[in-house]
């Protein structure tokens, strides 16, 4: 029997009570949850392991959550971003969502909320995927149909 599949998530903030808020409302769902409070091992981490979505803050001291964001953005270009940020601006969130982010959160924020946005972006990630899967085996498809009517000749 084949391991079930878990969701891969990797959650970066400098402050540890953020860290750990997360940790404990992440605990009863079904995702593999990595929760990291150093940022550059954060992007070490990104470029050796597969993540399907990344929950980061904003600003965290000498790194900054735009290059969390464009690391796993050019890794991957269907992963979920998700930043926070306690100091919230318009052309901050404008910023960051044309850049790639799936959404943007607004330190505190409830868990019910978090938990919510998580599973809207996974939502939204599948259907992405799926679309990708189907362009590609319709693809396929249309590039063998002519062959196979030409056997049957």
């Amino acid at each position: 029997m084949a391991a079930e599949y878990k969701t891969r998530l990797l959650v970066v903030d400098d402050d540890a009570n953020i860290i750990s808020m997360v940790t404990e409302a992440l605990a009863g769902e079904p995702y593999d949850a990595v929760c990291l409070l150093d940022p550059a091992e954060a992007l070490r981490h990104l470029r050796n392991n597969p993540v399907d979505l990344v929950l980061t803050d904003l600003v965290m001291g000498q790194h900054t959550g735009v290059q969390i964001l464009e690391t796993a953005v050019q890794l991957d270009p269907h992963v979920i971003v998700i930043l926070m940020t306690a100091h919230p601006t318009v052309q901050t969130a404008i910023s960051v969502l044309k850049s790639g982010a799936y959404d943007f959160l607004v330190k505190p924020f409830k868990l019910d909320h978090l938990k919510a946005t998580i599973r809207r972006g996974l939502a939204h990630q599948k259907v992405v995927r799926e679309n990708l899967s189907l362009k590609s085996q319709v693809q396929f498809l249309s590039a063998t149909g002519p062959l196979s009517s030409e056997r049957d000749i």
